[in-house]
């Protein structure tokens, strides 16, 4: 448990540092982290809060839409 959190907050803090930009090496691995722990609502809480700051974001767009239903992976 601990070396998630800690995984957490350094891909939030690289979320924050790079401006919430597009690119799959920032954004990817944060969402792919809560959903790979089966935690839907939070991943796409994390798209949403990308999208806030880029809406712009392709790849929070791309998650979001997919967790929202509407695209099919």
């Amino acid at each position: 448990m601990r070396n998630e959190e800690a995984a957490k907050k350094y891909y939030m803090k690289g979320l924050v540092s790079s401006n919430y930009m597009d690119n799959n090496t920032v954004a990817s691995p944060i969402i792919n982290w809560y959903l790979g722990n089966g935690q839907k609502e939070e991943a796409f809480k994390i798209c949403e809060e990308i999208l806030l700051h880029n809406p712009e974001n392709k790849v929070a767009k791309y998650y979001r839409e997919r967790l929202k239903g509407k695209s099919r992976v």
